[in-house]
């Protein structure tokens, strides 16, 4: 069985500074850390799906890679509209192969029943997503050669509305030309998101479309702007590959009371 763990919108500051003057994302980072290394089986992939620092100052990139050295697993990761492409290169080369250069932080990782393709959807400049022709050029690529395996594709912005009009204005622009390269493959390409602060999950292109909670904060469901912020509780995604079929199950960060049996030591269920 293929396990990918997703963990999204970080949003980590330099060290001792709040996000918003309020979220201590770097306590919420470390803890989905130690989530994510409690499984059993651990994680083939660890995948962050962008915003993974606040402003893209070079500090918070340096806090970020301390942050995430603890982690067991391998790590992958794309940008959100909070990152910059130059200093997360940077800090991230030291944990995970990018490519060098100026361009998209795009990416292809094979795993033993999968293949991964990690999409850079920021825009500099810009809250919105949109996928440079290079981009697409090598998720078409990566489809066409290998067609044995089922595909999971990373992106921060997700393809799809989801009905916070403030988020969905800033959602994936050219989200038709992603649906053209995915149509054609069906169920066994799945779609990983970030950006949005909140679970949700949906058909694109009939490809599994997954958006992952925020490890820190969630963003408000109101039609009403503006866009705000609440404090509901941390998540992270699991993508598991059961029978060349992708599951995605949105799980807690954090430790809870049990596990306790249901049954007695004779079988029977405990009254």
């Amino acid at each position: 069985m293929t396990l990918i763990a997703q963990i999204s919108d970080a949003h980590i500051k330099a060290p001792g500074k709040l996000a918003y003057g309020r979220v201590d994302t770097a306590t919420a980072l470390a803890r989905a850390v130690e989530t994510v290394n409690a499984l059993d089986p651990q994680p083939d992939l660890v995948v962050v799906s962008g915003d993974l620092v606040d402003g893209g100052g070079a500090a918070e990139y340096a806090h970020l890679l301390d942050l995430l050295t603890p982690l067991r697993a391998p790590l992958r990761a794309v940008p959100g509209n909070h990152d910059l492409r130059g200093p997360l290169r940077a800090a991230l080369s030291a944990r995970c192969a990018l490519a060098p250069g100026e361009g998209a932080v795009d990416w292809v990782e094979d795993l033993a029943e999968a293949r991964v393709v990690g999409l850079d959807s920021s825009v500099a400049g810009g809250g919105h997503g949109l996928l440079e022709e290079a981009s697409l050029a090598l998720l078409g690529r990566a489809l066409a050669e290998r067609q044995d395996v089922p595909v999971l594709i990373v992106l921060h912005h997700p393809p799809v509305r989801l009905n916070i009009p403030g988020m969905d204005a800033d959602n994936l622009r050219n989200s038709e030309a992603l649906a053209e390269l995915v149509r054609p493959h069906g169920g066994r390409v799945a779609i990983a998101c970030g950006h949005l602060h909140r679970s949700a999950s949906t058909v694109f292109a009939g490809a599994l479309v997954t958006v992952a909670p925020g490890v820190s904060h969630a963003v408000l469901r109101t039609a009403e702007p503006p866009v705000r912020f609440v404090m509901e509780p941390p998540g992270y995604v699991l993508h598991s590959l059961i029978d060349r079929a992708w599951t995605a199950e949105t799980c807690p960060v954090g430790r809870f009371d049990g596990p306790y049996p249901f049954r007695r030591a004779d079988g029977g269920f405990i009254d």
